[in-house]
């Protein structure tokens, strides 16, 4: 369904940004690290679409994975800061 919509729909729909922001929700995720973990897994399962026959369908997907490259990274160094933060306070006796 999501798919049929993307093929329909120029490059240069809003409309597109709202597609992004529904397939991005992660909902509830557990653990310092969830959310990145949360996109690698929705970049796995967008992976797929890379071979859909629709380009439109494929340039989405391109430009949505690279998208999560990008989340997936800053949410990984975030998490990596929190804990070496969490760890340092812990060290010094602070927590």
């Amino acid at each position: 369904m999501i798919k049929a919509i993307i093929a329909r729909l120029p490059d240069d729909d809003p409309l597109l940004e709202e597609v992004d922001i529904a397939l991005v929700n992660t909902g509830v995720v557990h653990g310092e690290f969830g959310l990145a973990e949360a996109f690698r897994t929705k970049k796995e399962e967008v992976a797929s679409w890379l071979t859909d026959d629709r380009p439109r369908v494929v340039a989405f997907a391109q430009r949505f994975m690279c998208n999560l490259d990008l989340r997936i990274a800053s949410e990984q160094r975030s998490a990596e800061q929190r804990r070496a933060l969490r760890q340092r306070e812990f060290d010094d006796g602070i927590a």
